[in-house]
């Protein structure tokens, strides 16, 4: 979908059935795709009748349908580019039907070709109806198939160019095994120059080894920019003239492979995946990369400028799962950059993380969070982000789940403040429609998006306009778990963050976890590095200076508070959110009504191969989840184990999951399963001083609980509270003192108060908060 300035779309869509041929109008013999091309004013009306101009009736099967790209020209007029096998034979033909049938991959040794096509917005050809062959380069004679991959069509100043990346199938003898012999490919890159009257100027072929992905965007003087990811040197970049001359000599290489990080392992450049012209004709370049150590992947920016030179590498979020997808756009002078990874939960359910990146042109970051979300749904799911836009004071965000062992797919949109601070989420969709793409309007408040209905379009193909910035009945995230817990004889109670607080001291910004059981454990490792992952075990009191791994206790001399900065997922200003006391943490263990029957040791069967290990605590009021069982007695983690969905009821009945993280000294990691991935021992700090080095900290390990006094610069882990906010409609006058009302007696959840001057105190005359 192409979205006009006066809010008129452009649809270019395909259909597969058994189509009436426009030409012999009979019913064709076989289930083809057909192209179609759509004109819809603002209103959403149709313009070129019901089926739109039919840009191309003729043979495309299984492999080749999915090659179709589009764009406008100055004038309006639309350009298509669509492979079809119109030059197969008829047997041929029923061959590769045959083996599309049995779902089997089919290759095209003589019969895929790509034509491109040129439309006015009335829906008239203005070259031939059949449109221009592109270059068909022979095979090599020794392949046994040839399977075209991604193209793109890019007009430039008075040029338009297409390219191409096909794969050549080959067959070689084992020589390790005495077995048939083995597949192996080929990737080759064509390329084309054409005149606006769609006439080609120029063709070529790279017979240098081409992998994955490329883009092509338009560069100044007609020429065209080339990224790539070239397998022999890696992610790199050419300027082409329209005689497709490299205008620098050389490839630029943006991203090298081998190169080597703190850890001593090597990145590998994967996509090219967004590439986004500026100003001065530079291209703001968004990538991955892959981490050799353990496939995890990375986010890149780099910057290209129309000399050849390059900005040098900034690396964006940080890995915790797969990348699976992102969204980018140019904010100002910053690029913003919203990124979906996912994460093995279990054999079954999988986690799904939203990143919110902002940076600089200049490579300096300004914002890296995330915001994480729990799907306890099959494996059988695929997310995609569909587009992002500016509206005011936040972006609006919107997605597609598909989930296809339910057979639903539901839309959300993601307002998230500029700031990072409030997020909103709401579903737009119903679940039995299946959203294709999008295109918001400049002012980000409405989005026009393309989307069918039930499984693989079988009921059609529609277009809606929505209000996403409609933020009716959407609540913020703000961070706190549901539990109340009571710290104190006085009634005072206190709700937990949703995870441990972490910090990312090259940018520098707090957040708390995405879930409970999240530890970074050996990430910590990196502090001494300037990009170094999120930190989470934290010397006593250095809220001040996060980052710090002196171990030296005397670089710890007094408490200072990490909540008194801003924690960009919680929704809050600084200051709401505080670190417990010694003595809170005693009456949460051991000084509550029943307080033993309200902790226990626990498990959470999250990873698909190895448990997760924690102290669980039940807050003041507590139901258990029917089908559920706790036993406070347990004397191992087992005896209390949670799958995820059990453990997703327990958490939203307000359990409180202490996850065992281990300890940092210096950068070492200690008391942590280096095999299993996990902490053996857990430990968090209290506010609480312990002589002039010390202070105490709560430690869990399989006997339970226990607050013991600990080096200050160890590091520790930290898990925020929030005191609870007394409900006005909870609170009972009984009498007022003073003729002049300033002193009151209230009752507040069955707890006598007095009011006196603006200040609250309990019945022994202690002031409270």
């Amino acid at each position: 979908m192409i979205r006009k300035a006066d809010g008129s779309t452009i649809l270019v869509y395909r259909t597969l059935g058994t189509h009436k041929n426009p030409e012999t109008q009979q019913m064709d013999p076989q289930g083809y795709f057909y192209l179609h091309l759509q004109m819809l004013d603002p209103a959403g009306n149709r313009l070129l009748g019901d089926e739109g101009a039919i840009v191309s009736h003729k043979p495309t099967l299984r492999a080749a349908y999915d090659y179709v790209n589009a764009d406008t020209l100055a004038n309006g007029n639309v350009l298509l580019t669509h492979s079809d096998v119109r030059h197969m034979s008829a047997d041929q033909l029923q061959e590769e039907h045959l083996l599309a049938e049995q779902n089997l991959d089919t290759y095209f040794p003589n019969g895929i070709r790509t034509y491109a096509y040129c439309y006015t917005q009335t829906g008239d050809t203005v070259w031939s109806k059949d449109g221009v062959e592109m270059p068909y380069y022979v095979m090599d004679s020794t392949a046994i198939g040839r399977l075209y991959g991604q193209e793109q069509l890019v007009p430039s100043g008075n040029y338009i160019y297409f390219a191409s990346q096909m794969m050549e199938k080959f067959l070689v003898e084992d020589t390790t095994q005495s077995f048939d012999p083995i597949e192996t490919f080929v990737h080759y890159f064509e390329i084309v120059c054409m005149d606006l009257n769609g006439n080609i100027l120029k063709q070529q072929i790279d017979t240098v080894v081409m992998a994955y992905r490329f883009a092509m965007r338009p560069a100044p003087n007609g020429n065209v920019y080339l990224v790539y990811v070239d397998e022999n040197e890696g992610y790199s970049a050419q300027l082409l003239n329209p005689d497709l001359q490299n205008v620098w000599g050389e490839p630029v290489v943006v991203e090298p492979f081998g190169v080597v990080t703190h850890d001593g392992t090597t990145q590998l450049a994967e996509k090219p995946s967004e590439a986004i012209i500026l100003n001065d004709n530079s291209l703001a370049l968004v990538y991955k990369a892959f981490r050799a150590s353990d496939g995890n992947s990375q986010l890149y920016y780099n910057r290209l400028y129309p000399n050849g030179t390059v900005l040098g590498h900034t690396m964006l979020t940080d890995t915790i799962g797969t990348t699976h997808e992102h969204v980018i756009m140019l904010d100002g002078d910053t690029l913003v950059v919203f990124n979906l990874q996912e994460h093995p939960v279990s054999s079954r359910h999988m986690e799904f993380y939203l990143y919110y990146n902002r940076i600089l042109l200049n490579g300096q970051p300004l914002y890296d969070m995330p915001y994480g979300y729990w799907l306890s749904e099959e494996t059988q799911i695929d997310m995609d982000l569909l587009g992002v836009i500016r509206n005011g004071d936040y972006y609006e965000l919107l997605s597609n789940d598909v989930d296809y062992h339910h057979l639903e797919a539901p839309s959300y949109s993601y307002t998230i403040s500029v700031d990072g601070k409030k997020v909103f989420r709401k579903p737009i969709i119903n679940k039995d429609l299946y959203v294709n793409d999008i295109a918001f309007t400049p002012d980000g408040t409405y989005a026009n998006i393309v989307f069918t209905k039930e499984m693989y379009g079988a009921q059609g193909l529609w277009q809606a306009c929505i209000d996403v910035a409609d933020h009716t009945n959407s609540a913020p995230e703000t961070g706190e778990l549901p539990g109340k817990f009571s710290v104190s004889a006085d009634g005072k109670q206190v709700q937990f963050s949703k995870g441990n607080l972490q910090f990312l001291p090259r940018i520098p910004t707090f957040h708390f976890a995405t879930a409970q059981f999240e530890v970074m454990l050996n990430t910590n490792t990196f502090l001494k590095y300037t990009d170094v992952n999120w930190m989470d075990l934290f010397g006593w009191g250095d809220g001040e200076d996060p980052d710090n791994y002196s171990g030296d206790n005397a670089d710890y001399p007094t408490f200072n508070e990490w909540g008194n900065h801003s924690i960009i997922n919680s929704s809050y200003d600084a200051g709401t959110w505080r670190t417990l006391s010694a003595e809170e943490w005693d009456y949460i263990l051991n000084g509550r009504p029943d307080a033993a029957s309200k902790r226990g040791l626990a498990s959470l069967d999250y990873h698909p191969l190895y448990d997760q290990f924690a102290l669980l605590i039940l807050p003041d009021t507590f139901k258990l989840p029917g089908g559920l069982s706790f036993n406070p007695a347990a004397t191992n983690f087992d005896e209390n184990k949670y799958e995820p969905r059990a453990w997703k009821k327990m958490q939203d009945a307000g359990a409180v999951f202490l996850t065992l993280n281990g300890y940092r000294t210096d950068t070492t990691i200690v008391e942590y399963d280096h095999v299993k991935t996990r902490g053996v021992k857990g430990h968090y700090w209290t506010t609480t001083e312990s002589g002039a080095s010390q202070a105490i900290a709560l430690s869990i390990d399989q006997n339970g609980p226990v607050l013991e006094a600990r080096d200050r610069s160890q590091g520790l882990g930290v898990r925020l509270v929030k005191d609870v906010e007394v409900d006005p409609q909870g609170i009972e006058d009984v009498v007022i003192t003073e003729k002049d009302g300033k002193v009151r007696k209230v009752i507040v959840n069955g707890q006598l108060y007095i009011i006196r001057d603006g200040r609250i105190y309990n019945a022994t005359g202690a002031e409270v908060k």
